[in-house]
């Protein structure tokens, strides 16, 4: 599947995997917890880090006015904090994650992370730093879409970096959003109102991009990639 063309990270929003080594850290040494959908973890205040083993979470950093914005997006086989310790260890920051669906996790303690990350090896420590310079890569990306794409655009590419998220294999014709998220929710990582994407969506229905199913929303994710690759 051909990538998508962006400006500068990977993946807009949708942060990189971890290296092998932070993953099994967290599967030998963190303890297990389940968060339900909706659930807000104040993650820059806590002394402890999360792995995602499965879900998606997003980052919240600020509110401004009655408009949430949403970050990053988090999801299999990320750590949600890493950025923030290895830049300055358990320095509290204003940043909270909403759960976008029921997610499975691993929480160690910031402390016993940042004693284990002193010991490794050289390479592997730098192989971890330059996983968060990716991950901050991302974040870039998904304020890039947000700045230079129309709200209906932003639509495409948020649907088809949720896809992404699920690692769902590309599929002909029309198929449900791999997670059960708002349209609310859309609207915070898009950088919009509700409404907003609401009339963006029923647009795309229209154009034949996407069709509901009741309460379902169906996406032919070929069409939402060739509408995008038309727009570069």
């Amino acid at each position: 599947m051909e990538a998508l063309p962006c400006v500068y990270g990977p993946r807009p929003w949708l942060v990189a995997a971890d290296e092998p080594e932070t993953a099994a850290y967290f599967r030998e040494h963190g303890r297990a917890e389940v968060f339900q959908t909706g659930t807000v973890l104040p993650f820059g205040r806590e002394d402890v880090i999360y792995f995602i083993e499965h879900g998606l979470i997003a980052t919240v950093p600020t509110r401004d006015g009655s408009l949430t914005r949403i970050a990053g997006l988090f999801g299999a086989e990320t750590t949600l904090g890493l950025v923030r310790v290895l830049r300055g260890g358990n320095r509290k920051m204003r940043l909270y994650a909403t759960a976008l669906s029921k997610i499975s996790a691993r929480v160690a303690s910031i402390g016993d992370f940042l004693h284990w990350f002193s010991r490794l090896d050289a390479e592997v420590r730098i192989r971890i730093l330059q996983n968060c310079i990716s991950k901050t890569e991302c974040h870039l990306e998904g304020v890039f879409v947000n700045d230079l794409q129309p709200v209906n655009m932003r639509l495409l590419w948020i649907f088809e970096i949720l896809f992404q998220a699920a690692n769902a294999p590309l599929a002909p014709g029309f198929v449900p959003l791999p997670w059960p998220i708002t349209i609310s929710s859309v609207a915070m990582i898009i950088h919009t109102t509700r409404e907003m994407a609401s009339r963006g969506i029923s647009e795309w229905c229209r154009a034949g991009v996407m069709k509901r199913d009741g309460r379902r929303l169906l996406v032919d994710r070929e069409r939402v990639r060739a509408a995008i690759f038309e727009t570069v």
